[in-house]
């Protein structure tokens, strides 16, 4: 499938999704992240989660349908060659950190996490250079830390930009995203969208794609992070002292 989009070959590229979706739903699913994960942006990644998703509405007759979709994108943008340099070192990268670290070969482990972890892990992702919040997963992985842990903290460092946004400056405001907002195209709420959809696939996918899912997850947090770093660091997080200081309800009734 990869190589087939590589080429630009669509028909050959639907060919080999179909063969996979007369399997299942599952393998057509596998078959297809390979080539997905040639590249990293929110739609992408978006594109083959949601088709997931829907797959359980429509039923798994459907998938072949639902997933080619995918191969039309993938198929598109890789046919623009800004867009395949714009991702050559991702392309370079991903498989020297699944090698590296036996993500392939080698079983995943079950450690728990406790609050602690997470929270150290997630900012180690948040203050990585892409390349090292990679490399740091892949380490983690590698380690024994249980697939699960590791996304719970992924997504807790991409909920960091979403907490420390403070919405469209005035120069790019319109009617339709004032000064302030927080729309779907800010940097936070792409990397939490593009990380729900990697790290959700993770958990159904094989072990190969499973762990490839993950660490661009971490990349994406760390490459947007980076993106606008010396804003980010000066933002204190939501909510904010001032805020919190109005609250007097402690019981869980009361707050809501």
């Amino acid at each position: 499938m990869r190589e087939a989009v590589r080429r630009n070959d669509l028909t050959g590229a639907e060919r080999i999704l179909s063969e996979a979706a007369r399997v299942s739903p599952a393998a057509a699913l596998d078959q297809l992240l390979p080539a997905v994960e040639d590249g990293l942006e929110v739609h992408r990644v978006a594109l083959p989660h949601r088709a997931w998703e829907l797959i359980n509405l429509v039923g798994p007759a459907h998938a072949f349908t639902l997933l080619r979709q995918s191969v039309h994108y993938c198929v598109v943008n890789d046919g623009n060659p800004k867009y395949r340099d714009r991702f050559q070192p991702l392309r370079d990268l991903l498989p020297k950190v699944l090698d590296q670290h036996h993500l392939v070969s080698k079983p995943f482990g079950s450690k728990p996490a406790d609050d602690a972890w997470i929270e150290k892990f997630s900012q180690t992702i948040f203050n990585s250079t892409p390349d090292a919040a990679a490399e740091a997963i892949g380490a983690a992985l590698h380690e024994g830390m249980s697939p699960s842990a590791i996304s719970e903290a992924i997504a807790t460092a991409a909920n960091l930009l979403v907490l420390r946004d403070p919405g469209r400056p005035e120069k790019y405001a319109s009617k339709e995203k004032p000064a302030g907002s927080v729309h779907g195209d800010s940097v936070g709420v792409h990397a939490c969208d593009a990380v729900n959809a990697l790290c959700n696939m993770a958990s159904v996918a094989n072990q190969r794609n499973a762990a490839a899912c993950l660490i661009l997850a971490g990349y994406e947090v760390a490459n947007d992070s980076s993106y606008r770093r010396a804003e980010f660091d000066a933002y204190v997080p939501h909510p904010h002292p001032q805020n919190l200081e109005k609250i007097s309800a402690r019981t869980p009734a009361e707050l809501l």
